[in-house]
């Protein structure tokens, strides 16, 4: 039993840490070039108030620039350097805001520096410390992360970084009976302008109590969690999970059923609105894997038991067309997964189709016919026209890349087939 529990532990942490690193990932690549231009001139402006020593106008205006969406950053963090020079002539609470700010850009060392700076001014700094917990988190050293944020509980104990990122690590470490106690304490300080925080301390309370074995209060805390936002992937996948672990009926079994078919539901539903990309490719992936080991561990139920407890060959009375269900869906679900692990292949065959067009392209049209078909297989039908085209131009008599840039053109959103088949 206690093997189960780890098997299954192990998997919601997985996924809960891959939504969140497929949820970082998920960026454009590209901005407008009127945005370019209003990023530029803000740029200027942060560079003039930090000449002028005028840093919180600065910050202000740093602020503005990443509330206006995800773009490159490269020029934002040579501006943000600089004004890190200034940092003797800083306060602490402007201090403490570039650090942060150093911390979203991933500039860890800018940071640590600032930070270390402030401890030096104040040892007992609790935004230092917490934020330095912080920073050794994301930069995957967990005992240092640990140290200050024990150093933060010392100070206060309720504090809900300290406690939500020891819960955490806690649970990372595969100890989620330690874990629980710092969670069920950050759930109860939940900061009042980040009131999404409490679904995602409420997922990992639920990862906690049912990697401890409490699985009736790990379904009704994840419960908690979908109560504040239906639409969180990692919960539905968390619930079906927990659910499957603990179903004893065929009740409890169909109910699991139900959970990952919302599941790939959403997932599927994201595509289609937002695009094919390899980071919703792996969540929908992960979807069918978990429909798939629900479907499989429970086949037990159909069947009578041995002396020794283990199922039989032999169906239980009335359960056969119930067994041939459970089969037909494990097929459809397999074949469905397959399909995924082919698009999967084509998104990494693609990286590679698009460097050797880029470099081989002039005279080879049959190397953008490949890429084309390819960001068709991918779901990137903007781009496969482009290709497309680019081929005809090389190549005016090549129909297969007519017929396909005709298809394109023909293709209609409010019509088009589901992104998953």
């Amino acid at each position: 039993m206690m093997k189960n529990l780890s098997v299954f532990f192990g998997i919601l942490l997985l996924f809960s840490l891959s939504v969140a690193f497929c949820s970082a990932q998920e960026q454009p690549a590209t901005q407008p070039a009127g945005q370019a231009q209003t990023d530029a001139a803000l740029l200027a402006e942060i560079e003039r108030y930090g000449a002028a020593h005028q840093y919180s106008s600065a910050l202000n205006k740093v602020r503005e620039y990443l509330q206006r969406g995800p773009q490159d950053i490269s020029g934002l963090a040579g501006v943000l350097g600089d004004l890190a020079g200034a940092a003797n002539d800083m306060t602490v609470p402007e201090l403490l805001e570039l650090a942060d700010l150093f911390r979203q850009l991933r500039q860890y060392a800018h940071a640590i520096g600032l930070l270390t700076d402030v401890l030096q001014r104040d040892k007992n700094n609790i935004d230092a410390l917490r934020l330095a917990g912080d920073v050794a988190w994301d930069m995957q050293k967990a005992e240092e992360a640990a140290k200050y944020w024990n150093l933060v509980k010392r100070i206060q104990s309720n504090d809900f970084a300290a406690n939500w990122g020891l819960g955490r690590l806690w649970l990372r470490s595969g100890q989620p009976r330690q874990a629980m106690g710092y969670l069920e304490t950050a759930i109860t300080v939940i900061p009042p302008d980040r009131p999404e925080l409490g679904a995602e301390v409420l997922i990992a309370l639920a990862q906690a109590y049912g990697g401890a074995g409490d699985h009736s209060r790990a379904i009704d805390t994840i419960n908690k969690a979908l109560e504040i936002d239906r639409q969180n992937l990692n919960a539905w996948y968390v619930l079906a999970t927990l659910r499957s672990n603990a179903a004893v009926t065929l009740d409890d079994f169909n109910d699991a059923l139900g959970d990952t078919s919302q599941l790939i539901v959403l997932t599927d539903a994201d595509i289609k609105t937002n695009g094919m990309t390899p980071a919703r490719l792996q969540r929908i992936s992960e979807a069918y894997d978990l429909r798939l080991s629900v479907l499989w561990a429970h086949r037990g139920l159909f069947f009578e038991r041995n002396p020794d407890g283990n199922p039989s060959d032999r169906l239980l009375p009335g359960m056969a067309q119930t067994a041939a269900r459970n089969n037909t869906a494990v097929i459809d679900t397999w074949m469905k997964r397959t399909d995924l692990q082919r698009t999967s292949q084509h998104f990494r065959i693609l990286e590679f189709a698009q460097i050797a067009a880029t470099y081989e392209s002039g005279d080879q049209p049959e190397l953008l016919f490949r890429l084309g078909s390819l960001q068709v297989a991918t779901g990137q039908f903007d781009d496969a026209a482009e290709t497309f085209q680019r081929v005809l131009a090389l190549d005016p008599t090549n129909e297969l890349a007519r017929q396909q840039l005709d298809a394109l053109q023909a293709y209609q959103p409010a019509s088009a087939p589901a992104a998953i088949p």
